[in-house]
């Protein structure tokens, strides 16, 4: 990575937690325990709309690959093609799918070739065959470097999917960003959907703490940092619920969500 000049990502390899070995005994106790599925006890999967009769007729629940406006240095915004935008700023040698996938494959590709079966994804129009390989993905286990009430070194999941996939996930993020937006700032998601917005909360933070540092007059009225998480998003998270709120707020994602997430995918 070095050799390459991806600086930042050969940084983080050398400074951050590794991962653990997926053959550990206790990694995969807790991914046993975490991915364990019994569809009796998990609510059934709302029916996916009727698909349309022929791909040209109009579907609410299909979405289209348009364009975007993109600010520029100088002068007003411009319009681009959204996929073109989205593979001109992919970063290089990213982690591979499941298949030995990565971005670079579909850079070389017929650009033409990618656009369609992107919006096949998009549109719900994928073979068997295909769903299958789109739900697909690596698993590994990362470092949380904390241990377990068993006693194990607490893993981390991160499942990358197939390289395509990560793509055509990032159109409808690029077109509908403001619309996400909207959304997240009802629910007071702090930082979520504006630029930088994750280093905007964290910087406001400590700011915070260092003026109420500041202004103590003793240790009595020093602050006291404290980390919250009340439970597990991971585990709590529901996909018959997911597609029901994406029916009623983004209806036109609607048939892509179910090409990911129909089914327990193969890890």
């Amino acid at each position: 990575m070095l050799r390459d000049a991806q600086l930042r990502d050969a940084h983080r390899t050398l400074t951050s937690p590794g991962l653990l070995s997926g053959r550990c005994p206790g990694v995969q106790a807790q991914f046993d325990k975490l991915f364990f599925w019994d569809p009796d006890e998990h609510e059934a999967l709302p029916a996916e709309p009727p698909m349309p009769d022929d791909d040209a007729d109009p579907d609410p629940y299909r979405h289209d690959i348009g364009t975007i406006m993109v600010k520029q240095r100088e002068g007003p915004e411009k319009e681009e093609p959204t996929l073109p935008w989205v593979m001109k700023h992919l970063k290089p040698l990213k982690a591979a799918g499941p298949y030995g996938d990565r971005y670079e494959h579909y850079k070389v590709m017929p650009q033409g070739l990618v656009h369609d079966l992107a919006q096949m994804a998009l549109s719900g129009r994928l073979s068997e065959g295909a769903r299958f390989q789109w739900q697909c993905g690596v698993l590994h286990a990362g470092d949380k470097q904390r241990r377990t009430a068993e006693g194990y070194t607490a893993a981390r999941p991160i499942v990358v999917g197939s390289a395509l996939r990560r793509i055509v996930g990032r159109i409808p993020c690029a077109q509908l960003k403001f619309e996400f937006a909207k959304i997240f700032a009802e629910v007071w998601a702090l930082g979520s959907a504006i630029p930088a917005g994750i280093e905007i909360a964290y910087r406001t933070v400590t700011l915070a703490t260092d003026a109420m540092i500041e202004l103590a007059d003793d240790a009595e009225d020093l602050p006291v940092p404290l980390q919250t998480d009340f439970s597990d998003g991971f585990n709590n998270a529901r996909r018959a619920h997911m597609l029901r709120t994406c029916r009623q707020h983004f209806p036109s994602l609607l048939r892509y969500l179910y090409a990911c997430y129909d089914t327990v995918g193969y890890l």
